[in-house]
């Protein structure tokens, strides 16, 4: 990599010392190269002790307890994986892009990529426990409502707009109007009451008169 950028505040450095790091050592077919990403806060000391499942299942592959906080280990879905195993809620598929840089002996301790795949990449997720939604909203609805009390003295200075506009004038002529439909129906109903009393009025009549004829037939 000859024409690598090196970042700021680093120099280039040469190693004659072997280790089991190097490219040369991972072309050793017992040996594999993985990829695990961990929170910021997980430290490689915290992993050495994981027995991680090699199954391929999308299932959580092992558990890390650290304080009061827990972990589970999942395996990235691959790049060529079908679309309804990386839509699984697994994060981390852009790790399929990721290419391996290694030391070799070879160029003196130079960084080159490695010879061969990563085998697995992992990804460990915090777990977050989401309380019951019908668990929250009841303890909302049976905690008693008290009312806000507000300060003396306050002032009013925001006025929205359209606060100082007064409302639309009715027109006088809108108001006879009304009144005079309210008049006609008011007449409507008297004159029907005004029949139906009448009505009666000569019915009792005829009776009485009816009454008063067979008494003197009599």
């Amino acid at each position: 990599m000859e024409n690598s950028h090196i970042p700021e505040g680093f120099i280039s450095s040469s190693s004659k010392y072997k280790s089991n790091f190097d490219a040369e050592s991972v072309l050793d077919d017992d040996k594999e190269l993985w990829l695990i990403r961990v929170p910021e806060n997980i430290s490689p000391e915290d992993l050495a002790n994981m027995k991680i499942r090699t199954s391929s299942s999308k299932k959580c592959l092992s558990k890390l307890k650290k304080g009061t906080d827990s972990y589970s280990l999942y395996r990235v879905p691959s790049a060529t994986a079908a679309d309804e195993e990386v839509d699984n809620g697994i994060s981390g598929h852009e790790m399929n892009g990721f290419s391996c840089l290694l030391p070799s002996m070879a160029k003196n301790g130079k960084l080159v990529f490695a010879p061969k795949a990563f085998e697995r990449m992992l990804i460990l997720d915090e777990e977050v426990d989401i309380p019951d939604s019908t668990v929250i909203a009841e303890k909302i609805r049976d905690s008693p409502v008290t009312k806000r009390e507000h300060p003396e003295g306050l002032k009013m200075r925001f006025k929205p707009y359209g606060f100082d506009t007064e409302g639309a004038p009715v027109e006088k002529k809108e108001i006879k109007v009304k009144k005079e439909k309210a008049a006609v129906a008011a007449t409507k109903v008297k004159s029907e009451k005004d029949k139906k009393r009448k009505r009666e009025k000569n019915e009792s009549e005829k009776d009485k008169k009816k009454k008063k004829s067979k008494k003197d037939s009599a």
